[in-house]
């Protein structure tokens, strides 16, 4: 029986003008020209190879997502101007998307500061051995502050991104996670300047 693979993947441009696919987000490909990423993302595939994901991924279908991605709310209409496709045809595409998974979702940017988040900051959390990992996941996905968590590679075991009431509120947050009984050690560092959000 197969099993479900991911694969990272990103689609893009060449500086040529021509579309193309590659399975890496930086870099140069032989004997062409520099890719320029439009839009990149992990999509779930079941034991296909890239070939089978790019024909159902088009170079088209990634003008629309670069699209929709700078812009979730924008019409049919305008996107189809944009793409220069008849808004039926960019609505057809965009649900296709929809459905097989491509798009998960939209959602609101909501700027930290304006609702009173004026702290940002990355915390690096290692756990002590031990089997409690998953309850602890579940402590850390219930906290407001938090907008971004992942288990990685490294000296920690997790990089959680918090937006606090001030440093007042990361004080509190950084304290709940010292208290937690498989936390063993937290390292935090304050974001000065978003580049890339």
């Amino acid at each position: 029986q197969g099993h479900a693979v991911l694969r990272c993947f990103d689609f893009g441009r060449n500086t040529d003008g021509r579309d193309r696919w590659c399975s890496s987000r930086t870099g140069h490909v032989a004997n062409r020209a520099p890719l320029v990423t439009l839009v990149s993302g992990r999509y779930p595939c079941h034991n296909v190879g890239m070939d089978t994901i790019s024909s159902t991924i088009d170079s088209m279908d990634a003008r629309i997502l670069g699209e929709i991605r700078r812009e979730a709310r924008i019409s049919w209409r305008e996107l189809g101007d944009r793409v220069h496709l008849a808004p039926t045809s960019v609505a057809e595409r965009v649900r296709r998307l929809e459905q097989q998974g491509v798009i998960q979702g939209y959602e609101a940017r909501i700027d930290p500061a304006m609702v009173g988040r004026t702290v940002r900051a990355i915390v690096d959390v290692s756990l002590v051995p031990g089997d409690g990992a998953d309850a602890f996941e579940a402590r850390v996905e219930a906290r407001d502050e938090v907008v971004f968590a992942a288990y990685v590679t490294g000296s920690a075991d997790y990089k959680v991104i918090v937006e606090c009431a001030g440093a007042d509120g990361l004080d509190r947050f950084v304290r709940w996670l010292r208290a937690d009984e498989v936390v063993a050690r937290t390292e935090s560092q304050l974001v000065l300047r978003t580049i890339v959000d």
